[in-house]
């Protein structure tokens, strides 16, 4: 029974509006029959909330990622897929670039850079009389951010996105994922090489996230970050934060675009924004559902997991669980604890890059209800899917803005 019920849902396949009800049905299922399932091709996969959150917690018990990493060597390996305690010393490094006391300094550069680019799409569409808001607007921002995150020319941004894109499509060709990111991309290995050497050389201590990561590894004491570790978890943080909030972004403003009474609650009530994105995460998760491997046999709810199997975590299912969140299909502003989701992990290897990603959110909405009046999706325009399995947001978005009269030349 649990096999059967675990294929009728299967979150390999890419996200598809038209597969959602059946999907819907199937994960109700599994939460109440079966929130820890086993599947037919041996792995196993977590729809129960509850079940879910602690699989994330249990660090000793499930790690690692997508990728199988066991042959790398370790300067090669993403930080999701290090164990510990060689996870918190390399983390250390990663959250001097995106931490709180980092991504608080962007703020001023985003909403410069997010009212330019409405700036340009407002004249498109007054122009051509409608704009792919997710192109023009939505799609270079994270890739932006992290650049100038980074402290490299913002002329590089459109190279960050290609290749964010390049390194994604990669991915998920063959065996790919159990590769270095600097095999993959040999072109952006080498552009990362050369700022961190460049950083290197110079006298004066930097405060861009290349030269912080490098200042951490410095002052390591013992197993001290490697230059080619640096570049591995540098290349990490563009997939990480480019791929993931161009997702939150799409599915923030496709929302927006759709149904005009969130537009116009956002509008008499900005400070309900915060709340938008964490309603966002929630219910349409920018990943849909993270791999785990079992470490050694354990038991998770009352079902025994053996070594080295497979655990696939559900996000998306996670966080609509009814015996978790109270009508978990509606997506309510008001929520009274926003984020209880576990759309960015949870315990001590929960997502580094949240803070950044829930701000840049936020500022992005915000800046947009300070421009446009109304925003709706272009007649017969449809949803049209990231095709990343893994990924949960559209990938087009034409609408036709209106800019809000007070903000006009």
């Amino acid at each position: 029974m649990t096999d059967e019920l675990s294929v009728a849902y299967d979150p390999w396949l890419p996200f598809d509006p038209g597969r959602e009800p059946a999907n819907r049905n199937a994960i109700r299922e599994l939460q109440s029959k079966c929130p820890v399932a086993h599947r037919p091709d041996g792995a196993w996969i977590i729809t129960g909330g509850a079940a879910a959150r602690e699989a994330l917690e249990r660090i000793e018990d499930f790690g690692g990622t997508f990728g199988n990493y066991a042959h790398l060597d370790r300067e090669e390996v993403i930080l999701p897929g290090l164990a510990e305690p060689q996870h918190s010393i390399v983390r250390r490094g990663v959250n001097a670039s995106v931490a709180y006391h980092r991504s608080v300094t962007v703020i001023p550069y985003l909403r410069d850079l997010t009212q330019r680019l409405l700036a340009d799409a407002l004249e498109t569409c007054r122009t051509n009389g409608s704009v792919d808001l997710y192109t023009a607007v939505l799609r270079d921002i994270p890739s932006a951010v992290i650049a100038h995150l980074l402290g490299v020319p913002e002329d590089d941004r459109a190279l960050f996105t290609r290749w964010g894109d390049e390194l994604c499509e990669l991915q998920m060709e063959g065996d790919n994922f159990n590769k270095s990111f600097g095999d993959l991309h040999p072109e952006f290995a080498a552009y990362v090489d050369a700022h961190i050497a460049q950083r290197r050389s110079m006298t004066d201590t930097g405060q861009d996230s290349i030269s912080r990561m490098i200042q951490v590894a410095e002052s390591m004491d013992a197993e001290p970050m490697s230059d080619r570790m640096i570049r591995t978890q540098l290349m990490f943080l563009l997939v990480a934060g480019n791929e993931t909030t161009r997702n939150l972004l799409g599915s923030l403003f496709y929302r927006l675009a759709t149904d005009s009474e969130h537009m116009k609650k956002l509008q008499a009530e900005p400070s309900l924004v915060e709340n938008a994105v964490e309603e966002t995460l929630r219910i349409e998760p920018p990943v849909r559902f993270v791999v785990r491997r079992c470490a050694h046999a354990t038991d998770l709810e009352g079902t025994e997991i053996d070594p080295d199997q497979p655990v696939l975590v559900s996000i998306e299912a996670a966080n609509r669980d009814a015996a978790v969140f109270e009508r978990p299909d509606e997506f309510d502003m008001h929520r009274e604890h926003p984020r209880d989701h576990v759309t960015f992990g949870a315990g001590p290897h929960i997502c580094p890059g949240a803070f950044l990603a829930r701000l840049e959110g936020r500022v992005v909405v915000e800046t947009f209800l300070e421009f446009v009046e109304d925003v709706q999706l272009v007649d017969g325009a449809g949803y049209v899917a990231n095709p990343i399995s893994w990924a949960r947001g559209p990938v087009e978005l034409p609408v036709v803005m209106t800019q809000r009269a007070r903000t006009q030349g």
